[in-house]
C-alpha cells in the first residue's frame, strides 16, 4: 500500500509533507471508526469493554465504519489545507484498495467474516481445521474472505490500468468505490458470520449491504454527473 501511494505521489509530483500526514491520519481514523461501528453493533462483545476497546488487534472491527471515518477525516484535512480533493482522492484510492485486499487476507487468517455452509463438492469451499475459531471447524464454507480479497485485487487492476487515461479528476476514486461496493453487495449474501441484519422489502440485508448500497448510489450519481460535464 505504501509503495503504491509513493509511486503515485512521485508520478503526480505531490508534496510528501502534506500526503504522509494525511496517510497516517487516514489509517488512525480508519482503525478507530472500524472499532466504533463494531462496538455500536455489538456493545456486549468483550472487545468493547473499557479495557479492551482500544486494543484494536484483539476483537472485532467493521470495515465500513473505518471507511466512513476515513472519508470524514479526508474531507476535513483537504479542506483545511486547500488541496485538490478529487486529484488526491484519485492518487490514494489504488493504495486504499490494496489495503482492503490485505485486510481481507487478514480476515481469512483470523477466520472472521466467514461464509455460510456449502456442499463439500463446491470447488471453492473452505474448510477450517485445527484450533477453535469464530468460524465453524471441519465444515465446508463459501470462501467469502478470498472473494472479498479477489474483488479488491480486481478493482486495483482496473484502476491501475485506467489511471493514466481517466477522463476527469475523481474518476479513479469514484470508479473504485462503485466497483468494490457493487461486487461486495452480492458477496455479502454468502456470509454466515454474526452481523446486523434487516428486512428490506422482504429481503434480508446486512448492515454492510445497506451502507454499501448507499455509498454505491452516491458514488455512481457523482460519477455520472462529473462524466457528463
Amino acid at each position: 500500500m505504501i509503495l503504491v501511494i509513493w509511486m503515485e505521489m512521485r508520478r503526480l509530483k505531490e508534496a510528501p509533507g502534506k500526503i504522509w500526514p494525511l496517510f497516517i491520519l487516514l489509517i488512525l481514523s480508519g482503525i478507530i471508526g472500524a472499532r466504533i461501528l463494531f462496538c455500536i453493533d455489538f456493545p456486549d462483545n468483550h472487545a468493547c469493554s473499557q479495557r479492551s476497546i482500544f486494543v484494536f488487534w484483539k476483537g472485532g472491527t467493521a470495515l465500513y465504519g473505518g471507511g466512513i471515518f476515513a472519508m470524514i477525516t479526508y474531507s476535513v484535512y483537504v479542506t483545511l489545507l486547500r488541496m485538490d480533493s478529487w486529484k488526491i482522492a484519485d492518487m490514494l484510492t489504488p493504495g486504499a484498495v490494496i489495503f482492503v485486499f490485505h485486510a481481507r487476507i487478514g480476515c481469512l487468517l483470523t477466520r472472521c467474516c466467514y461464509g455460510k455452509p456449502c456442499s463439500p463438492e463446491f470447488p471453492l469451499a473452505i474448510t477450517f481445521r485445527g484450533f477453535p475459531s469464530a468460524a465453524p471447524v471441519s465444515v465446508p464454507l463459501y470462501p467469502t474472505q478470498p472473494l472479498f480479497a479477489a474483488t479488491a485485487l480486481f478493482v486495483f487492476i482496473v484502476l491501475w490500468l485506467r489511471k493514466k487515461r481517466k477522463g476527469f479528476e475523481g474518476e479513479i476514486a469514484l470508479l473504485g468505490i462503485s466497483l468494490y461496493t457493487l461486487v461486495s453487495f452480492f458477496i455479502e449474501f454468502l456470509r454466515g458470520d454474526l452481523r446486523i441484519l434487516y428486512e428490506v422489502a422482504g429481503i434480508t440485508l446486512s448492515q454492510n449491504q445497506i451502507i454499501g448500497a448507499g455509498i454505491f448510489l452516491v458514488a455512481l450519481g457523482v460519477y455520472s454527473y462529473k462524466r457528463s460535464r
